[in-house]
């Protein structure tokens, strides 16, 4: 059963703690510099809609709007942008050409350097942003290093992010490499299963090579390294692990509901929404061959809030983006919607969940807690550099085409929309992805 709405008198509790963060709300769109209280605010704008442009589907839409209505005042007009993980290839396009009609913008973190590209978003200095955290909790390193800032600049607020774990239904432990993965697949006579549906297989693939010291392109020419034997190794054994599952095809959460059902014995999966019932139970432990401190790779699907920067009320926009990101009220609305889930440091009073999930969260804080990172597909045109990478993995899991021929398949697409985007372009994004100078 979903946890309900906030209850209306949460208005006068969020505005209250909103006055707080008053100064610090009003500084953004103002130009003239004036300063106004919450309240003037809400009288101010009331009839003004907050638009916001969001990449999601028409449920996501639904609960932020009800959800918001239960602690403000302030109309929500929300264009949005569908998410077919499938087919990423036109994602930035559609996403991104409203960037001038909006205040605020929900999007998938790996399509910031593309809205950054066009200037499409207002940054926030670093003291904006730690007057923010004082409030609702400090964003965690990894999610705050990866998807909140890029090229230097606070972006966004990030909404929420997975990380795959070991799953099993029974205790044992663990597995300390993708061999001896690939051993225990065999044990369980393949009741087991991992991320290889459209859309996932990609991100599946790269969280197996995060261990990778030399990702994806080279430092100094943006060369391709997909296709070099390490990277061939792993896809190689991904094919072998995944042609022993007795499920194929599957998405995380239907590899955490077959574990937790225990109707497979174990898996590679994580929650992709979380709810307030009692669950099974199930153990959880770090991905094959992941050492403790070992860099982070987020899901470029992640979710982040940022303002626009045709924001014509930033203050209000701010307000909006709070709440959501950990404000009172939000924590059932981010339970509802898939990859919102809480990156703070500190937990929201009053969760429901219980059970794995809770075991998976406290996991998954864990993992974010670390400094280091690594980038995803953070580029111009990322949705094609991902497409390109998914289709690929899946012909080569379905026997469609050799580990190396999907892998050099790849380089070659790449290299070309590469060519097309502009190799000095792409190179100085990919370093300001890695914090490093363009």
């Amino acid at each position: 059963m979903t946890t309900p709405y906030a209850a209306p008198t949460n208005r006068r509790r969020f505005l209250g703690s909103s006055a707080a963060l008053a100064a610090w709300a009003v500084t953004g769109c103002d130009r003239r510099g004036e300063v106004a209280t919450s309240a003037k605010l809400s009288t101010a704008r009331a009839r003004v809609p907050l638009r916001l442009t969001m990449v999601g589907d028409t449920r996501d839409a639904e609960t932020i709007t009800l959800g918001w209505k239960a602690v403000s005042e302030q109309p929500l007009e929300i264009h949005l942008i569908s998410l077919d993980r499938a087919a990423p290839d036109q994602l930035p396009t559609a996403a991104l050409d409203r960037g001038n009609q909006t205040d605020v913008l929900i999007l998938p973190f790996a399509i910031i350097p593309q809205a950054v590209e066009r200037k499409l978003l207002s940054p926030w200095s670093d003291d904006e942003f730690t007057t923010a955290e004082q409030s609702l909790g400090e964003v965690l390193p990894a999610a705050r290093n990866s998807a909140a800032r890029f090229a230097g600049q606070i972006v966004g607020i990030p909404l929420g992010t997975s990380q795959p774990f070991l799953l099993s239904a029974e205790e044992i432990e663990g597995a300390e490499s993708w061999e001896a993965y690939d051993r225990l697949v065999e044990g369980w006579s393949g009741a087991a299963s991992e991320p290889t549906a459209p859309g996932w297989a990609g991100s599946m693939f790269l969280w197996r090579s995060a261990a990778e010291r030399q990702w994806l392109f080279e430092r100094d020419s943006f060369q391709p390294l997909i296709a070099s034997e390490s990277y061939l190794r792993a896809l190689e054994l991904m094919v072998q692990t995944c042609s022993r599952y007795q499920r194929q095809q599957q998405s995380p959460q239907q590899v955490w509901d077959g574990v937790k059902s225990a109707e497979l014995r174990g898996g590679i999966g994580f929650p992709e929404l979380r709810t307030d019932e009692q669950d099974g139970v199930m153990f959880l432990h770090s991905l094959p061959g992941q050492i403790e401190g070992s860099r982070v790779l987020l899901d470029l699907f992640s979710p982040v809030v940022a303002i626009a920067a045709s924001c014509r009320q930033t203050a209000v926009a701010k307000q909006f983006m709070l709440w959501l990101s950990g404000g009172e009220g939000s924590q059932s609305v981010r339970r509802q919607i898939r990859a919102m889930n809480d990156v703070r440091q500190l937990e929201v009073a009053g969760s429901a969940t219980s059970g794995s999930i809770a075991s998976y969260d406290q996991r998954l804080r864990e993992r974010l807690n670390n400094v280091v990172t690594m980038p995803t597909l953070q580029l111009l045109e990322a949705g094609e550099y991902y497409g390109v990478l998914d289709r690929q993995v899946i012909r080569a899991l379905n026997k469609e085409t050799s580990a190396q021929e999907a892998l050099e398949a790849v380089a070659q697409q790449w290299q070309a929309i590469t060519d097309r985007v502009g190799s000095e372009t792409q190179l100085r994004v990919w370093r300001q992805a890695q914090g490093m100078r363009g």
